[in-house]
């Protein structure tokens, strides 16, 4: 199973080859959609039933305090896991043996040798774990009790965003409870009246926006528990990356738009988590501030025979038909019809082939003062292509195509 892991991270999301837990970078379900569907599929599938089996631990490395993972061991024996101080909050890998009630891993990137990592010698005693960690001549007591997520008080479950995400559960419930956001004294105002004041996470200093005046309180408070939730789950997306010298990770909010209809956002996420090479996407988000729900492209834009991207199902073949059929052949050409010279390829610098419908196929939209901004979405190779700035169509442009319950309110936008 490691090896699958191995080539399904180099195909599509380059995480580190933590196999029993790839589920959970599903989370980033904006960073790689670009990912082809059997991939997609393959991660729904592999180390599912391991993460879901997964013990959690509570305890000290000496004076430090972590939480531990460790997954059920395989038939001959092999373990693999990860933990993290809570003081950083950054996965460290680990892979091992079960012998018994004994067990020895050696926690560090898999791209080390053995003799470059720390080594865990522990004994499992009922709900315990003890023995000693090891590393470059120094070693230290480990002592580890067996707990439930229950256990452990998680002030974001507060938020409904939070408590309804089952990412947040399990290993991730422990993690997300060290969290800790700081209002800024830093504010935007917009000249609609709505106000943003700028929280930062205190581990990597992220930051994003909440809404403090100009909107109703229901609606304020409803935006805030999503945003703090996309805040949260960066946090978490952060630690899951890595640590390491090589290790980087980053998200930064480079648009929003706000008004009394909508909140949209793009976050671009650069990471480096293990693998071949760093990479990098965005994510667009629309919320619909009359109605509070979080609303997708297919709920702005209709194309002929649209299809609802939710589904039942772990992979909506009606959806992607549509989009490769009829959304993306449309969107390329009303951006061709705008745009002439970025269709040629010595007509922009990096030389992207915008020509090709597939690029398309899979965009999501944000909400912009001109209009709604489209995303391409290209291999690895030429990611520099991806999110062009000027891939923008104007509300009366697209006019015929906008879903008539938001059409007055996109129309809207930008008029006096």
């Amino acid at each position: 199973m490691k090896g699958q892991c191995y080539l399904l991270i180099e195909e599509s999301f380059q995480f580190s080859a933590l196999c029993p837990h790839l589920s959970q970078i599903l989370y980033l379900r904006d960073i790689e959609k670009k990912t082809m569907k059997t991939t997609l599929l393959l991660l729904l599938f592999v180390g599912t039933t391991t993460f879901l089996n997964a013990q959690l631990y509570s305890g000290k490395i000496g004076k430090f305090s972590i939480y531990l993972q460790v997954d059920p061991a395989s038939e001959n024996g092999e373990v693999y896991g990860r933990y993290f101080y809570n003081s950083a909050c950054v996965d460290i890998p680990f892979e091992g043996k079960k012998t018994g009630t004994k067990l020895t891993f050696y926690a560090g990137s898999f791209f080390k040798e053995q003799d470059q990592k720390e080594k865990f010698s522990l004994v499992l005693k009922g709900s315990s774990l003890s023995g000693t960690w090891t590393y470059n001549g120094k070693s230290l007591k480990v002592v580890l009790k067996s707990i439930s997520e229950k256990a452990i008080a998680n002030p974001f479950k507060k938020n409904p965003f939070v408590k309804e995400n089952t990412y947040f559960n399990g290993y991730e419930h422990l993690r997300s409870s060290l969290a800790s956001f700081v209002a800024l004294d830093s504010f935007t105002n917009l000249k609609n009246g709505i106000q943003l004041q700028w929280y930062k996470e205190k581990h990597w200093n992220s930051v994003l926006f909440r809404v403090t005046k100009g909107l109703p309180q229901a609606t304020m408070t409803w935006v805030n528990n999503y945003m703090e939730s996309e805040q949260l789950g960066d946090f978490c997306s952060r630690g899951m990356c890595g640590f390491g010298e090589e290790s980087e990770y980053s998200s930064d909010l480079t648009d929003y738009f706000v008004n009394a209809d909508f909140l949209s956002t793009n976050i671009l996420t650069a990471y480096y988590c293990g693998g071949a090479h760093p990479d990098f996407s965005s994510r667009k988000t629309i919320l619909d501030l009359k109605n509070l729900r979080e609303l997708n492209t297919e709920d702005i834009l209709q194309f002929n025979g649209v299809v609802d991207r939710k589904s039942d199902e772990d992979y909506n073949e009606a959806w992607f038909t549509y989009r490769e059929e009829s959304f993306a052949p449309t969107v390329m050409e009303l951006l061709k019809t705008n745009y002439p010279d970025q269709f040629m390829a010595e007509g922009n610098e990096e030389e992207c082939a915008y020509d090709d419908p597939s690029v398309w196929s899979i965009s999501d939209v944000m909400i912009t003062e001109n209009g709604l901004m489209f995303s391409a979405y290209f291999y690895r190779a030429a990611r520099s292509c991806d999110d062009p700035e000027w891939a923008v169509l104007s509300y009366s442009q697209l006019s015929e195509y906008l879903n008539p319950v938001y059409k007055n309110a996109l129309l809207s936008i930008g008029k006096p």
